[in-house]
């Protein structure tokens, strides 16, 4: 479940090197992610542990509704992130446009196929990734 999740995000924090560039782990469903409090302070820390993160794939296999907050939260943490997998996220939606608007330098890849981002959004989006696919 969503804690089992987190617990494995919680334990990689410490873990990882700080050389870790590529992350590839699901975000618990939202339905599951009660308290967010707790959930957004695991990713954050895996964040500000492995600050050379280049690479977050939280992909999923078919549409599922996650935990977006989270989403938004790691990436105000990851200031060298170059490519972003969200795909089938199905409910990671134009929130995720303000952190992006932030950084520094755009993504050079996000895939956002299979979200709830609107035609504006991904209008936006488009400006702010190198390569978008949806």
């Amino acid at each position: 479940g969503a804690h089992h999740s987190d617990y494995v995000i919680a334990a990689v924090s410490k873990a990882s090197p700080p050389h870790l560039v590529h992350l590839k782990h699901p975000l618990p469903p939202s339905l599951l992610d009660s308290d967010e409090r707790y959930h957004r302070s695991s990713l954050r820390a895996l964040a500000k542990n492995c600050p050379n993160l280049r690479s977050l794939d939280f992909s999923l296999p078919s549409p599922y509704d996650v935990a977006v907050h989270r989403l938004v939260d790691a990436l105000h943490h990851c200031p060298l992130l170059t490519s972003l997998d969200v795909s089938n996220c199905a409910n990671v939606d134009d929130r995720i446009l303000q952190p992006l608007r932030a950084r520094e330098s755009p993504l050079a890849f996000i895939n956002v196929s299979g979200t709830s981002l609107t035609p504006t959004g991904l209008d936006d989006l488009r400006s702010l990734a190198c390569s978008c696919t949806a």
